[in-house]
């Protein structure tokens, strides 16, 4: 029996929509490895250019990661001059520099690319559907009511 035989016989949901989450960062990782980003790095510098000034702690749960990870992340992004970091008061915060504009700038076309393969596979007029699903329970995660 192979694996994904496995995963679809049962696991449960969360367990495949964990798989799913992993395949598409590794799908995105490929799509972008000739700019030498990977999609973490991609989401990081869009979060950065959309919030300027971000700090650790905010850019780690806009990318569910530990503050730490973003240490490692932020350090990488850094050495290769696509962000800057500012220490303050209140910690490090995060700005994007024009080679990382120019870097998100060449690489978002390549992420809608894979993403739009990627969803053209979807049954038609399943998306939205599909989205707002995702999006609520991404929300009742995030932000769970009291039962």
């Amino acid at each position: 029996m192979s694996v994904l035989a496995v995963s679809a016989s049962g696991t449960g949901l969360i367990t495949d929509l964990a798989a799913v989450a992993h395949l598409l960062e590794r799908r995105l990782d490929h799509a972008l490895s000739e700019d030498g980003l990977t999609a973490r790095q991609y989401r990081a510098l869009r979060l950065i250019a959309a919030e300027p000034g971000i700090s650790r702690i905010l850019l780690a749960k806009a990318l569910y990661i530990t503050p730490q990870a973003v240490g490692g992340l932020t350090q990488r992004l850094h050495s290769a001059e696509l962000i800057d970091r500012v220490g303050g008061e209140s910690g490090l915060s995060f700005t994007i520099t024009p080679a990382g504009a120019e870097a998100l700038a060449t690489a978002s076309p390549l992420v809608a690319a894979a993403q739009r393969d990627l969803l053209a596979r979807l049954p038609t007029g399943t998306l939205d559907t599909l989205t707002a699903n995702v999006h609520e329970l991404l929300t009742e995660i995030e932000h769970p009511r009291r039962r």
